[in-house]
């Protein structure tokens, strides 16, 4: 991933992703995180989805939400406050921001040797993805490579650990989580290695790096 992309980013990154639609609302995004905002919608990892009709008070209790609403008179959307009066919402803040999980597998897997080289195929909607094997430092054999979302719900457990009942490991799988690790169950299918996406990036962004992932996998 970008170098451009430190570990706060990062950070922020991950969180959202752990949210169930992977969103944040502009008006969190812009008023809390600034230049962590700009980084990771200029990599194109967070995307605008959809207006939002909620937004942070800019002007009585910043950390308050509010509920906006349409002003004919001003034209734009805001909300009224005891001090300040009318206030106007800027428009990137009533955007909501997705995570572009094309683009976040891309760079995140762009250091892995996979053969074939092809796209991440959807195995649960949005939460599960398979992405291929690839050739680990140290092992002769290229290693089945999965990456899954907000594991340690119950519920998404369960569409995962049908997945690979379905799939059975090729001797070994390894899956990746978003999730960290000591969040994530510990009855895996035989077969399958979890291994947590934050103990095997480098440190200034969420590259898999191959000989962080290979040690991983062989301890």
């Amino acid at each position: 991933m970008s170098s451009s992309i430190d570990r706060r980013a990062a950070d922020l990154l991950l969180s959202v992703i752990e949210t169930p639609d992977a969103v944040i609302s502009g008006s969190v995004l812009d008023g809390y995180y600034g230049q962590i905002s700009l980084v990771l919608k200029g990599a194109g990892i967070l995307q605008p989805k959809d207006p939002s009709r909620a937004a942070v008070s800019l002007v009585d209790h910043e950390d308050e939400p509010v509920n906006l609403i349409w002003s004919p008179e001003h034209r734009a959307y805001g909300y009224f406050s005891p001090s300040a009066g009318w206030v106007n919402v800027p428009g990137n803040q009533l955007a909501t921001y997705r995570v572009n999980f094309s683009m976040l597998l891309k760079q995140l897997f762009e250091r892995l040797d996979f053969s074939p080289r092809t796209g991440p195929v959807e195995l649960v909607p949005d939460l599960l993805w398979e992405i291929g094997d690839a050739r680990l430092p140290g092992r002769s054999k290229r290693t089945s490579v999965w990456i899954g979302r907000r594991l340690g719900d119950p519920t998404i457990w369960r569409s995962f650990m049908d997945a690979a009942r379905k799939r059975p490991a090729p001797g070994l799988r390894v899956v990746l989580s978003f999730t960290p690790g000591n969040r994530l169950p510990t009855d895996v299918h035989l077969g399958h290695t979890l291994i947590a996406v934050r103990d095997v990036a480098d440190h200034n962004g969420l590259a898999v790096v191959p000989d962080l992932l290979a040690a991983r996998v062989a301890a």
